[in-house]
């Protein structure tokens, strides 16, 4: 881990989230969204329903909602989810996504690094990655910005839609994630984004590089990368991400994010239990902070959001 310098840690009494739920994508398919989240990736079926479908990856959970665009265009790389995974589930999960007709990058590397990464990409279009921080057993090829010769051919990883495995999958390795590593979201300016991450999420920065900041949020990496597009579309609502924050945080957070002139939504509910804020970061990206239970505060049931009305520049 990187070492933490002042100006890239706030105070520790500024508000900030709590823990990380989990990422909201985009589907234009849900049936598809829920073979490839539970048949392919092993999750844990949590929700099924017209609005959404929601899986338990361990620690931290993908919900799939039906989106009309949105998703990332197939020659760019962020953003991404990564799963943090075992060699063993690194080769495992490898060979289940090729029995579904998956196109995978090859098992590639850093040069100087011992972790192994895969990237590939859901029937939607959403980007994921596999990182197996011991590694592989694979051979394993090296990603020609750090000293190899392996350029990925982002636009080779987009399918029609998923194959049925031979004999029903039944053959296949049953070896699920260990949970959530890191996401990167694409930003329109890295100093600006970095800002953000630090002042108004209360994010330690441990990763910091011309190219790429990633920061403890919640106790998660979340991270950012420059790039010319590929945050969450004025019309959309998704990718989403949702950090959680307890019942007396999400005022305090409230009043620190428009403090900084950052525009929300009401506080919401969807159960009558849970309370939701919505915001943007300065490139456009949608985060949510969730409250599950306890909150005291008004909230509003009848509430349909305007993802238009959270844009703003700064």
């Amino acid at each position: 881990m990187s070492e933490i310098h002042t100006e890239e840690r706030v105070q520790s009494d500024s508000p900030r989230p709590s823990g990380f739920y989990g990422i909201t994508v985009p589907s234009s398919d849900l049936q598809q969204s829920k073979r490839f989240l539970v048949d392919v990736l092993c999750g844990k079926l949590l929700e099924e329903n017209a609005r959404r479908v929601r899986v338990d990856f361990t620690n931290f959970i993908i919900t799939a909602e039906p989106q009309e665009g949105g998703v990332i265009k197939p020659h760019l790389e962020q953003p991404h989810i990564a799963f943090d995974v075992t060699p063993e589930a690194y080769a495992g999960l490898r060979e289940r996504l090729h029995a579904h007709g998956v196109p995978t990058t090859k098992p590639w590397g850093r040069m100087g690094k011992p972790y192994a990464l895969t990237y590939f990409r859901d029937p939607s279009g959403n980007q994921y990655e596999f990182f197996s921080p011991e590694g592989t057993t694979l051979e394993k090829v090296y990603g020609g910005r750090r000293g190899g010769d392996y350029v990925i051919d982002f636009p080779a990883l987009a399918y029609d839609g998923l194959k049925d495995p031979a004999n029903g999958g039944k053959d296949l390795p049953f070896t699920p994630p260990t949970g959530y590593n890191h996401n990167t979201s694409a930003v329109r300016e890295l100093a600006e984004a970095k800002h953000f991450v630090v002042h108004v999420l209360g994010g330690d920065v441990f990763h910091n590089e011309p190219a790429h900041v990633t920061a403890w949020v919640g106790g998660f990496a979340y991270g950012v990368a420059p790039q010319a597009e590929g945050w969450t579309l004025p019309e959309c609502v998704s990718p989403r991400f949702t950090f959680t924050v307890k019942p007396d945080e999400m005022d305090p957070m409230r009043r620190h994010l428009d403090s900084f002139g950052i525009p929300t939504s009401d506080v919401v509910t969807e159960d009558g239990t849970d309370a939701r804020l919505y915001f943007r970061d300065p490139s456009g990206n949608m985060l949510e902070l969730l409250c599950l239970n306890g909150y005291q505060g008004k909230t509003r049931s009848d509430f349909t959001l305007d993802p238009r009305e959270l844009l703003y520049d700064q």
